[in-house]
C-alpha cells in the first residue's frame, strides 16, 4: 500500500520522467556501474516546483526542476570517488522555504555528507557545509546507499541505508537542531538487516518504513 500523500507521488512521476529523459539522452548508459545515471530523490516544493536530484557515480550530483526541465543543473562535480556504494542525495524544504540537496563524499579518508542550499526553488545553488556529520564513517567498515531527510518539528531528520562490514545492512539516523548545517548520530540499527528506508511526516511525527530481512 501506498502511503505518500500527493506530493511524493507527483514528485515520483517526475522523477520517473526524468529516468526516462537521461535514459533516451545517454547513449553511454550502463547498467550497474558508475557511468548510469540515478534518480537519488525527488519533491514538490511549497510553491508547485517539483525537484529530482540525479546521482551519477562519475560525475556527481545534478538536479532538474520542473519549471526548467530541458535543463540539467549541475550542483556537485565529484573530485575522489566513493570506494564503494553509490552516491545517492536527498532533497527536503525547510520551513523557511529553503530547499536542501545532502549527498556522500568521501573525505579525509571518511565518509560524510556534504550540504547545497537553493533559496530560489532550485534554480541555483550555493554550498551549504562541507561536511555536515560531526563523525564521519569508516570506509573501511560503512559502504553508503540511500539517503532520506526529512523535516519533524524544529529539526531535521537524517537516514542513511548502509553496508556494515559485518556484513549487514544497517540504518543510521542523524539529527539537526541547525536548519541541516551539522548532524549528530542518534542510533544505529543493527541486529537484523534493514535498508532502503523512506520517511512519512504526519501530525509533527516520523514514521521510518524499510525493508528488513528474516530468517525463515
Amino acid at each position: 500500500v501506498d502511503h505518500r500523500d500527493a506530493r511524493h507521488a507527483e514528485a515520483d512521476e517526475l522523477a520517473d520522467a526524468v529516468d526516462g529523459r537521461v535514459a533516451a539522452a545517454e547513449d553511454d548508459r550502463l547498467a550497474d556501474t558508475g557511468d548510469a545515471w540515478r534518480a537519488s530523490s525527488a519533491i514538490r516544493l511549497a510553491d508547485g516546483t517539483a525537484l529530482a536530484a540525479l546521482s551519477r557515480g562519475d560525475e556527481g550530483i545534478s538536479v532538474w526542476r520542473s519549471a526548467d526541465p530541458d535543463n540539467r543543473i549541475q550542483v556537485y562535480s565529484r573530485s575522489a570517488p566513493l570506494p564503494a556504494g553509490e552516491l545517492h542525495a536527498a532533497l527536503l524544504q525547510l520551513p523557511s522555504g529553503r530547499v536542501l540537496l545532502l549527498h556522500w563524499l568521501v573525505r579525509d579518508g571518511t565518509l560524510q555528507i556534504r550540504a547545497w542550499r537553493s533559496d530560489d526553488s532550485g534554480a541555483t545553488w550555493s554550498l551549504h557545509q562541507r561536511a555536515v556529520l560531526a563523525a564521519g564513517l569508516d570506509t573501511a567498515t560503512y559502504t553508503p546507499y540511500r539517503l532520506r531527510a526529512a523535516v519533524v518539528g524544529d529539526a531535521v531528520l537524517l537516514l542513511a541505508h548502509v553496508l556494515h562490514s559485518a556484513p549487514q545492512d544497517r540504518i543510521v539516523q542523524w539529527a539537526s537542531s541547525d536548519g541541516g548545517a551539522s548532524f549528530v548520530q542518534i542510533v544505529e540499527w543493527d541486529g537484523q538487516a534493514r535498508g532502503w528506508p523512506e520517511i512519512l511526516v504526519s501530525g509533527g511525527r516520523a514514521v521510518v518504513v524499510y525493508l528488513a530481512y528474516r530468517s525463515a
